[in-house]
């Protein structure tokens, strides 16, 4: 956390000066409101343990999901909410589940010509999947925290344009319940349990995403895009107990996929 406080103490001193001289200086910003469907989308979920009682790796084909997103650009300076949901169908002898995204960044534009711009991003971005099945409820997690990236637009001409962006988490914070409480998943016998208590926990994440959208301008206001999204999510726990090692568990999920979607600007 406090590597978090740092690094955006001295993102918010770097960015006050233009800031506020912008502020002075630009025009009114315009809104952006964008949403989207999945066309074509999978999740596959690799699980390495030493543990007893882990899900195994699981990959899902095919989703039906949804992006609704709002964005704020006012001279160099950007602002931008989206939501994310998807549901994936189970293989069989698997149980459905549902993710959702939150992500909320701001940028500064470095480079902010009339055919390119670059702007420099600084947010918070989480993630939350939910089985569907009572029994799987335990697999449920979440991930998520400050993060900063990149994000560019490149005009090929009037109609058309290519944008790009990249963020990853700058210090992750991840919760599992099955994962979080030892005595779920039997990690350790309870024999060494009642010697030795139960194991102390550490654990780490990250999540990292791109986006990569074609965008088409039918009209000063209206515009539609296809775009190819993937995020990864990597949650690290590792049991101790009485310095002997009890076992570690590393799981890494990714979603990936392209979807149609349309940008009306206000």
């Amino acid at each position: 956390m406090k590597k978090v406080l740092v690094v955006l103490s001295m993102l918010s001193l770097l960015f006050s000066v233009p800031l506020a001289a912008t502020a002075a200086t630009e025009q009114q910003g315009s809104w952006n409101t964008y949403f989207d469907l999945g066309v074509n989308g999978a999740s596959n979920n690799t699980v390495e343990s030493t543990l007893p009682g882990v899900a195994k790796d699981v990959d899902y084909d095919g989703t039906s999901g949804y992006l609704l997103g709002v964005e704020y650009d006012w001279g160099r300076c950007l602002a931008v909410v989206e939501y994310t949901g998807n549901t994936f169908d189970a293989p069989s002898g698997e149980s459905d589940y549902r993710s959702n995204t939150m992500l909320v960044r701001g940028g500064y534009y470095f480079i902010n010509q009339d055919k390119i711009k670059v702007d420099g991003v600084l947010g918070y971005m989480k993630l939350a999947v939910t089985n569907d099945e009572a029994s799987k409820k335990s697999y449920n997690f979440t991930n998520g925290g400050a993060i900063v990236g990149i994000d560019g637009t490149y005009k090929f001409s009037d109609k058309f344009s290519l944008n790009g962006s990249y963020a990853v988490t700058i210090e992750a914070d991840c919760s599992t319940d099955a994962l979080d409480d030892v005595n779920a998943i039997g990690s350790v016998p309870n024999t060494l349990k009642a010697y030795y208590g139960n194991p102390s926990i550490s654990k780490s994440s990250s999540l990292n995403t791109y986006r990569l959208k074609g965008i088409y301008q039918w009209t000063e206001h209206t515009s539609t895009y296809l775009s190819y999204s993937f995020l990864e999510s990597k949650m690290k726990y590792s049991y101790d107990i009485s310095g002997m090692n009890a076992g570690k568990v590393n799981a890494d999920s990714t979603w990936y996929g392209w979807a149609l979607g349309m940008n009306y600007q206000f």
